[in-house]
């Protein structure tokens, strides 16, 4: 019977805290957005005082929330 259990890993523990996660959350559902994951990283810092990695913040977003910042490139005057 234990050698059909399915093996997890623990890996390492994330370095924030629930309540920056669901704060996190929270704000990249708004229609706003943020422009840059550098702007992310910013308003992490003023709201919740916390300094974090600009890796981390990006595998954070991508993995966990699947979400992506993304921002509207111009477009050529020519093209119809």
């Amino acid at each position: 019977e234990a050698l059909l259990d399915v093996y997890m890993p623990a890996g390492k523990p994330l370095s924030l805290p629930p309540g920056v996660l669901a704060a996190l959350e929270q704000a990249l559902r708004q229609p706003a957005g943020f422009a840059s994951y550098e702007a992310l990283r910013q308003w992490v810092k003023q709201t919740h005082h916390l300094e974090i990695n600009y890796h981390t913040l990006y595998t954070l977003v991508r993995t966990r929330f699947k979400a992506k910042l993304k921002v509207p490139r111009p477009s050529h005057t020519k093209k119809a």
